[in-house]
């Protein structure tokens, strides 16, 4: 195990022994596998997004003939993957940046024209097969389930389908939606999506889940990411040196420079594909009369009349609109709607959805027929999540982090913000305040690159549901308007 005593100046102010152990990657081994040191990397990456299923890696080796020219690597093949920081004071004992398993999904190789040199492209994702391959029967069959109907929450449901795996799951929510969950031949991680899919938290909320680079598997909501309370503050790194070199408070917050950073708002073909209202329909044959509790109208059906037709084509027994009609029209065979709409953001202060839009109906499905097996928002919830999610996800910023600028607190993970996390970004300069931008955001996806002998770095996707002021234009309208 080789030792690579890398230094990188922070600013011009300080230096930190920031080195990090060699990339250590064996195959199938953690501790006798073929070892990879680092200077045959060209680079390593890691991506890891709460849309992804699980989080993925991609190798590029310069072999020249010392590694693989003895050994086949084969799809199925274990990557063990192990990067930890030295820290300069003795007694600190440092966690890993990345301690992950990895299975091999492709493997693509080109050698030289001499032959001597083979360039690899080795693909990966987490190493949880059982979770992608193997169909997950749900409820398991025991001698209660026959007897007893296996009713359970969206999270309890998920904690079962993962406990035969290698995922870890941690709820920071429990589901508001006890029924039947059944599966026959979906795989767990399709079985999972469908949970999500039909789960329900509250009218103003939607459920998540993702699964980070460590393979924890997190049950959350979008409210639950929004109201967490923030980490730290990211700021541009110049405002950073700056700040270390002349003032000598304290700040209220842990401040982490970005070296680069890029907007991208893209909330209109979001918010177009059912993130302003949504209405989705369905029948009950039951007299459901739990269902009135939720924000459901029943239509105009005069369902006597209808068993009157039916029974004249003879599709019915006409004894039966005998008790149609001493029936409660309001509970019996009702096609019912439900509306949703989500105006005010969760995070920002200023919504991105104009005045003009909050009306517009962008979804209209049929969700079928109601049973009363199921939840009570079994069939309405894939709809109502969808806008919440929209109404969420539209704003994105891309910022590039070197790990090797961040101060101590991030190597021995006494703060190191996480895939799911809220930060502050502060987009403010010397020069100019930004009250459009800066504000709090959830870290939606990291991109983790290594590379031999360089720094370590970080494309960190940030997220958030519309903004956080006036520009300069817009506050002299408005105090125009108000003379």
């Amino acid at each position: 195990m080789s030792i690579s005593n890398e230094t990188t100046l922070l600013g011009n102010t300080k230096t930190y022994d920031n080195s990090y152990e060699s990339y250590i990657i064996r195959i199938n081994d953690p501790k006798e596998g073929r070892l990879i040191s680092s200077q045959g990397i060209k680079e390593i990456v890691i991506e890891e997004n709460i849309f992804s299923l699980l989080p993925t890696i991609r190798i590029e080796i310069e072999d020249q003939g010392s590694y693989f020219s003895g050994y086949n690597l084969k799809n199925g093949d274990r990557i063990y993957f192990i990067v930890t920081p030295i820290v300069a004071n003795e007694g600190e004992d440092p966690t890993p940046y990345v301690d992950s398993v990895y299975t091999i999904q492709n493997v693509s190789c080109v050698p030289s024209l001499e032959g001597s040199n083979y360039q690899y492209v080795i693909i990966g994702i987490y190493d949880a097969q059982s979770y992608l391959n193997e169909v997950a029967s749900y409820p398991k069959t025991t001698p209660d389930s026959l007897l007893f109907q296996n009713t359970k929450r969206s999270d309890e449901a998920i904690q079962e389908v993962l406990d035969d795996t290698t995922l870890k799951l941690t709820k920071k929510i429990d589901g508001s939606d006890k029924g039947l969950w059944l599966n026959c031949r979906k795989t767990r991680a399709q079985f999972i999506e469908k949970i999500i899919e039909h789960a329900w938290i509250d009218e103003d909320d939607a459920p998540l889940i993702y699964t980070n680079l460590n393979g924890e598997s997190i049950f959350t909501s979008v409210k639950t990411m929004a109201q967490q309370k923030k980490l730290c503050t990211f700021t541009n790194v110049k405002n950073y040196i700056e700040s270390l070199q002349g003032s000598s408070t304290q700040k209220e917050d842990l401040e982490y420079p970005f070296t680069s950073v890029q907007f991208l708002h893209a909330a209109g073909p979001i918010l177009n594909q059912g993130g302003y209202k949504v209405r989705a329909n369905y029948y009950t044959p039951y007299n459901a009369l739990s269902l009135f509790d939720l924000d459901i109208t029943p239509k105009d059906i005069d369902v006597v009349e209808l068993l009157k037709d039916l029974a004249s084509q003879g599709n019915l027994d006409p004894t039966s609109i005998v008790d149609a009609q001493v029936a409660d029209k309001k509970t019996l065979g009702k096609f019912r709607e439900a509306v949703y709409q989500q105006d005010d953001p969760y995070i920002a202060s200023r919504s991105n959805k104009a005045a003009s839009q909050l009306d517009r109906l962008t979804k209209n499905i049929d969700a079928g027929v109601y049973f009363k097996e199921y939840h009570d928002h079994y069939d309405i919830a894939p709809v109502h999540n969808e806008m919440i999610r929209r109404s969420f996800f539209q704003n994105f910023i891309n910022m590039t982090v070197d790990v090797h600028r961040l101060p101590k607190e991030y190597q021995t993970a006494k703060c190191r913000p996480v895939l799911g996390d809220k930060i502050n970004m502060d987009f403010s300069t010397a020069d100019a305040v930004d009250k459009i931008h800066t504000g709090n955001y959830i870290i939606a996806g990291i991109s983790h690159h290594f590379k031999a002998f360089q720094s370590y770095t970080m494309e960190v996707k940030c997220v958030t549901d519309g903004t956080y002021g006036m520009g300069i234009l817009e506050e002299q309208e408005e105090k125009a308007k108000k003379k």
